[in-house]
């Protein structure tokens, strides 16, 4: 199974990237947590998020990457832009969406 992770900006695609799970946890369950939960999605699937708290969970979320390999590093470096990008739009009052496909 994957997880794919896209911040739209404006209805234009900004940032994302993809995650395989392999029976484990993985970041992106991590860090967004709230789309994983039922009860704080709305029937639409949306759910809210602030970036202070994508911030707070991005350096323990990184860690669930343990063997370091290039495609894990690749992986960070996306995870990362994504979550400064978000930052930026919602401080810019952007039209901002997170979509998240599992």
């Amino acid at each position: 199974m994957s997880i794919e992770v896209i911040l739209q900006v404006n209805g234009r695609r900004k940032a994302g990237f993809t995650e395989f799970n392999h029976g484990q946890a993985t970041v992106a369950e991590f860090l967004f947590s709230e789309a994983f939960d039922a009860k704080t999605k709305t029937d639409e699937g949306v759910f809210a998020i602030e970036p202070e708290v994508l911030e707070q969970r991005l350096r323990p979320a990184l860690y669930l990457y343990k063997a370091n390999t290039r495609e894990e590093q690749k992986a960070k470096r996306q995870i990362k832009r994504l979550v400064a990008e978000y930052r930026l739009a919602k401080e810019a009052e952007m039209p901002t969406r997170l979509m998240i496909y599992f």
